[in-house]
């Protein structure tokens, strides 16, 4: 697999996309809630001129920080591109935060003014407020005040940003270490990997994609809402994920591209409407945000005949940086750098490069990769190097410079100084024919070392005990990897982007 074709990035903000795909199909549906409200293109880009006009009233401009905790509804895309068309930056938060975690991101962030749902108002407003001294407004969304700025009259003001230098949105993740952080992403940022993107993913003028990943996370935010309004698509947009319900819409609305996340895939393989519905109007299905088991992609392809791909991305890359090109897929492995997009993989400790097929930490670049931290340039240098951001994955290329994803720096086991990757043991447990969803983590062992133990959640109706598992694992690995505890759990904790939460693990492992 030769690189990718080398691609054109203007200089343009992001809601110029928008407003270009509003003036060319103002009438086409950009966003249908099933059953619910549709969206045009020009409704859309006019709501956001309105909003933009009416944030700019209250003093918001170039520069100044909007907090937006919306779902999945119509609204966060219109306050998004209304945000930014005011020169602002939109730093998104999850609907379901508490009043604690609402207050901690606001003053890092030094939001001035926030846009909400309105069962968030009902039980953290006035706490929120309370506390966030530097608070000047809260726009509950379908309040009189968000009607108010909705009936703003006038077009949007024209903010002169600098595409390469101004922040557009700044979500907030961990990095490769310590608590979360502001992710500066530029208008350059995701302008430049939405159009790669578009090329890498092969869109055409007919697509229609279906989602339920979350919009507040740069996943939903750029590939399932940036990406097909540049393009001029159609969005059916779930207000959350259902497996009996994505495979009513699929059945109902024929979508021919799905984003997804591996625990959403799993929920679908195991659910029993999945070999009743015709999938075959999906192209393509895509997951990413977390490393999906090969035997679960070759599960899903059985029962539906439609493959799925893994992709790789990262919040700091804006997300996109490796997919599968459509005429040489490449299971177990999360495809080729897109466009313009450099991969090194280097010893973790030396930083010297290493060859095809041996793992180290992967390196990126590329006209995607952050401007750095909100407020942390100790930690911006720390992981952005010479151009270079250093991902804190763990993985190796093979010689046509397909990547593979073995797991997080941070999450390596390290048993008698053995790393034991648990992504790979994982892998493993999944082939059991008992096991619905597995994690592995590493825990304290009786002689001091830590070792690989496993969380399991079983399918229903199966049995297995703890020995056996551990057995199954045992004959696939090396000595050193072996699974070396079982504890049997209802579910496994996963972020909203389907990521394990093996920090929760852990501490229930102490």
């Amino acid at each position: 697999m030769g690189r990718r074709p080398s691609l054109a990035y203007p200089e343009i903000a992001i809601f110029d996309d928008l407003r270009r795909t509003a003036e060319e199909c103002p009438r086409k549906v950009a966003i249908l809630v099933p059953d619910g409200p549709q969206v045009t293109y020009a409704e859309l880009d006019g709501a956001s001129d309105r909003i933009a006009a009416g944030l700019h009233r209250r003093g918001v401009g170039v520069g100044d920080v909007v907090g937006v905790s919306l779902g999945n509804v119509p609204e966060f895309a219109m306050t998004y591109y209304g945000v930014l068309k005011a020169g602002a930056i939109v730093s998104p938060m999850n609907p379901l935060f508490r009043a604690d975690e609402v207050v901690a991101r606001l003053h890092d962030c030094g939001a001035h003014v926030w846009v909400l749902a309105p069962e968030i108002a009902a039980a953290t407003l006035d706490e929120v407020r309370a506390r966030v001294a530097g608070l000047r407004e809260a726009i509950v969304a379908g309040s009189p005040a968000w009607a108010d700025l909705l009936a703003t009259p006038g077009a949007a003001p024209a903010p002169g940003l600098r595409p390469r230098e101004d922040v557009a949105v700044l979500p907030y993740s961990s990095g490769t270490t310590g608590l979360p952080k502001g992710v500066m992403l530029t208008h350059f940022n995701i302008a430049s990997n939405v159009r790669q993107s578009i090329v890498a993913r092969g869109l055409s003028d007919d697509d229609i994609l279906l989602n339920h990943l979350p919009l507040y996370h740069i996943y939903g935010m750029t590939v399932l809402m940036a990406m097909p309004f540049a393009r001029g698509l159609t969005t059916i947009l779930m207000p959350r994920f259902d497996p009996g319900l994505v495979l009513a819409h699929i059945g109902r609305y024929r979508p021919t591209r799905y984003y997804t996340v591996p625990p959403a895939i799993l929920a679908l393989v195991r659910h029993a409407a999945i070999g009743q519905t015709d999938c075959r109007s999906l192209r393509t299905i895509t997951a990413a945000a977390a490393p999906l088991p090969l035997v679960l992609a070759e599960e899903f392809e059985a029962k539906t005949a439609v493959p799925v791909t893994m992709g790789y991305g990262l919040t700091e890359t804006s997300p996109t940086t490796h997919v599968h090109p459509d005429e040489a897929p490449r299971p177990g492995t999360c495809g080729t750098p897109i466009s313009d997009t450099d991969q090194r993989i280097v010893d973790p400790e030396t930083g010297r490069d290493l060859p095809p097929g041996e793992a180290g930490e992967l390196l990126i670049k590329g006209p995607q990769v952050m401007r750095g931290f909100w407020g942390h340039a100790e930690a911006t240098a720390e992981v952005l190097r010479d151009g270079w951001l250093h991902t804190g994955d763990i993985g190796f290329v093979d010689p046509d410079g397909y990547l593979t994803v073995v797991d997080r720096k941070k999450d390596m086991i390290k048993y008698k100084a053995y790393p034991v990757a648990p992504f790979e043991l994982e892998e493993v447990l999944m082939k059991h024919p008992a096991v619905a969803d597995c994690a592995v983590v590493g825990a304290a062992g009786p002689d001091g070392f830590e070792v690989p133990k496993g969380y399991v959640v079983l399918r229903p109706g199966a049995r297995a005990d703890g020995g056996e598992l551990m057995a199954f694992v045992a004959g696939r690995v090396a000595p050193y990897k072996k699974v070396r505890a079982v504890e049997f759990v209802r579910e496994i904790p996963r972020s909203p982007s389907g990521k394990i939460l093996r920090r929760v693990l852990k501490e229930r492992a102490v």
